[in-house]
């Protein structure tokens, strides 16, 4: 998918989307991707910045990384069903923050 600004030759391209959630244990994963090779070594690290502290709930959170830019809004669901007392999660788009020059 590529995206272009009406006002300028920049291109984005949606390069993929990650899942993220905290497991009590491991702390902030990534769980999976699309394509289920886009998470490399690189992208692993990212998780306690996709998932940070909960007084960023509902709002957009934005990493750069390489050429690439993450973004997500991270989700807590509170309620004593879950362990923790929340489920937390995110759904990060990874975008490329490539200029074409090109046509």
């Amino acid at each position: 998918m590529v995206l272009r600004s009406p006002h300028s030759a920049q291109r984005l391209s949606l390069r993929a989307l990650l899942y993220t959630v905290f497991d009590k244990e491991k702390g902030t994963t990534i769980c999976c991707s699309d394509p289920p090779t886009a998470v490399g070594d690189k992208f692993k690290p990212l998780g306690r910045y996709l998932l940070p502290e909960t007084n960023v709930k509902g709002r957009v959170v934005s990493v750069v990384l390489d050429d690439n830019v993450i973004l997500g809004a991270p989700v807590y669901i509170e309620d004593t069903i879950y362990s923790r007392n929340c489920f937390q999660f995110n759904i990060c788009a990874v975008i490329s923050s490539r200029i074409d020059v090109e046509p």
